[in-house]
């Protein structure tokens, strides 16, 4: 009889600690989807370079824009590895 109620008691254990580790697993995939670019992001002046994705200061951008959308660069080269990444995606 003890030893059953061992086994049950490690089986509880285990399965509390497995749904514990899913839930965090759960969080940072949650955490991980957070676009790059918030409001409060956006009400300090800041943009996120469409090129390199970094965020800059909106007086350091330089805005360009394609099919009625605005997109921000960083520097030319962004610009241009942007658009030859996309003249690429659209050969194939």
């Amino acid at each position: 009889m003890n030893q059953i109620f061992s086994y049950i008691l490690i089986l509880l254990i285990a399965f509390a600690v497995i749904a514990c580790t899913g839930e965090k697993k759960q969080e940072t995939t949650t955490e991980e989807m957070q676009p790059a670019e918030t409001t409060t992001e956006v009400d300090k002046g800041k943009l996120t370079c469409a090129g390199c994705g970094m965020i800059h200061e909106k007086s350091e951008m330089t805005a360009y824009v394609q099919e009625g959308d605005t997109l921000y660069f960083c520097s030319d080269q962004c610009k241009e590895h942007y658009l030859a990444k996309q003249d690429q995606s659209k050969e194939m």
